[in-house]
């Protein structure tokens, strides 16, 4: 991966974009794919679209989406702690401890996840206690609700903040590869066919989509309003090349070697055939 790639790919995990408010993302996206697009724009919805050879044909879309799972403020307590919902698929598990930023309209605001002892916590049986979502809360560093009142107020997003870090090769982690790797990936495509944009028939429609993670929205709005005759969808799979997981169940899948193709009765067979023919698919 050349720097410019990998400073884009940097840039964009670490931009917060819960979903419904991806503003900030989206503008990094836009910022970055718009420098190989013959046009580009956004939609009532939030999606991001940078098209390359307008009027071509077949009209290809290539879409990730832009958001991330997170949190929302759901309550302040009379000692200014913020209990919490979910924003997607949150697991209240892995929350615990964690610091985390609350993107309120004054500013971000940090804060931690409580958590307690876990000599404090177990159950009967003598097990840890996993809290369930509206058990967890986030300490601001207040003492009051109307101290917390100032900084934050209901519906603020919240996400954690853990940052993009290389680990060794090629391989990092981050919080929110799910889905910015999809996006990246769309933008870096559009940016590998401009330079070779004389030979290309199709037009190529680059998009980073909104809302995904609480229902699939933005996808829909821009798929009708586009009408594509072809659409790959570049999101995020489970690598099964670790401990503790049943290849037999979820198939044989490696880190580091090349992406995955979906089979399903919603997937074109012969998308799928010929996107299989590609090189370390």
């Amino acid at each position: 991966m050349n720097k410019r790639s990998l400073q884009f790919l940097e840039t964009l995990v670490n931009t917060p974009s819960p979903s419904g408010h991806e503003s900030r993302g989206l503008r990094v996206w836009m910022d970055y794919a718009g420098q190989y697009a013959d046009e580009t724009y956004s939609d009532a919805y939030g999606n991001c679209v940078a098209v390359l050879n307008k009027g071509g044909g077949p009209r290809l879309m290539l879409a990730g989406h832009a958001d991330e799972i997170g949190m929302t403020v759901n309550f302040i307590d009379d000692d200014g702690y913020v209990y919490v919902r979910r924003l997607g698929g949150t697991n209240p598990a892995i929350t615990k401890a964690q610091r985390v930023t609350i993107h309120s309209r004054k500013g971000p605001v940090k804060g931690v996840v409580g958590s307690v002892a876990p000599h404090l916590m177990r159950t009967e049986t003598g097990a840890p206690k996993v809290p369930k979502i509206h058990e967890v809360f986030v300490d601001i560093g207040v003492g009051s609700r109307k101290a917390a009142e100032k900084l934050i107020r209901v519906g603020d997003p919240i996400t954690l903040n853990d940052q993009f870090e290389l680990l060794r090769g090629d391989l990092a982690v981050a919080r929110a590869f799910d889905n910015r790797v999809g996006t990246w990936a769309v933008a870096e495509t559009l940016r590998l066919l401009q330079s070779s944009k004389a030979k290309l028939n199709a037009e190529v429609c680059a998009v980073a989509n909104t809302m995904e993670e609480v229902g699939l929205f933005g996808a829909r709005q821009i798929a009708y309003s586009l009408h594509p005759d072809i659409a790959l969808v570049m999101d995020v799979t489970h690598a099964t090349d670790y401990p503790t997981v049943d290849k037999r169940q979820h198939g044989d899948i490696k880190v580091g070697q090349g992406p995955t193709v979906t089979h399903g009765n919603c997937n074109h067979p012969e998308v799928i055939k010929r996107s299989s023919k590609w090189p370390s698919v």
